[in-house]
């Protein structure tokens, strides 16, 4: 689907060709003023994200994609995931906190229980248990299973050092950001930014047209 941009260019052109040929000095102006604002504005966008042949300092993303790649892990280290809060306490808490309950709650009961009577059928606990009434016995013990399962794990998470985990993260977002290519940061910053950045070729095209009528009223 053809964008306003694209379409405001087109008929930019057409105006400027048809006052040309025309010989129509108020289409001609409003038409290469217009135009000029547009593509203008459209060429800067597209030295953005690509090299154009002769245009210096176009390709920015590629000319400086290492700093980019730089600055997209402090972003995310240093300025969204702040490691002064693991120093503070209320912080610290309600972290350690978040984390308890997102692990607890994601956990499957059903499915380690299951895996708990395997575990003790293979064992030589199993002729006891079977004396006792097999499956039937090993299923009273499930909620005091879960309850205990959940306390180990929330044991486990107050022992933890945060900093650890913050490490590990950022060993972690260290491979992701070296995986990075020109490329996929491109792809990135487009899907963010770029349809929204054609507003600037539509109010280059717009104020081209006005300062093309400014030029027609002082050449009247």
């Amino acid at each position: 689907m053809l964008n306003i941009s694209f379409i405001l260019n087109a008929i930019s052109l057409i105006m400027l060709l048809l006052g040309h040929f025309l010989d129509n000095f108020y289409i001609y102006s409003i038409g290469m003023f217009s135009f000029a604002g547009g593509i203008t504005n459209w060429l800067a966008i597209k030295m953005i994200f690509r090299k154009i042949p002769l245009l210096y300092g176009s390709g920015v993303i590629q000319n400086n994609f290492e700093n980019i790649k730089l600055g997209i892990k402090d972003v995310i280290i240093n300025q969204i995931i702040d490691k002064n809060l693991l120093n503070n306490e209320n912080s610290k808490n309600k972290i350690i906190n978040n984390l308890k309950e997102s692990i607890i709650n994601e956990l499957n009961y059903d499915k380690l229980f299951e895996r708990f009577k395997e575990i003790i059928k293979k064992s030589s606990f199993s002729g006891v248990i079977d004396m006792m009434g097999g499956d039937d016995i090993l299923n009273k013990l499930k909620p005091s299973f879960n309850d205990n399962i959940a306390l180990i794990i929330e044991d486990i998470i107050l022992s933890t050092d945060l900093n650890k985990i913050y490490n590990g993260f950022e060993v972690i977002i260290d491979d992701s950001v070296d995986k990075l290519t020109p490329l996929m940061v491109e792809k990135i910053i487009e899907d963010i930014i770029y349809k929204y950045m054609y507003w600037l070729v539509i109010w280059g095209n717009l104020i081209g047209a006005l300062m093309g009528i400014v030029n027609i009223l002082f050449n009247i």
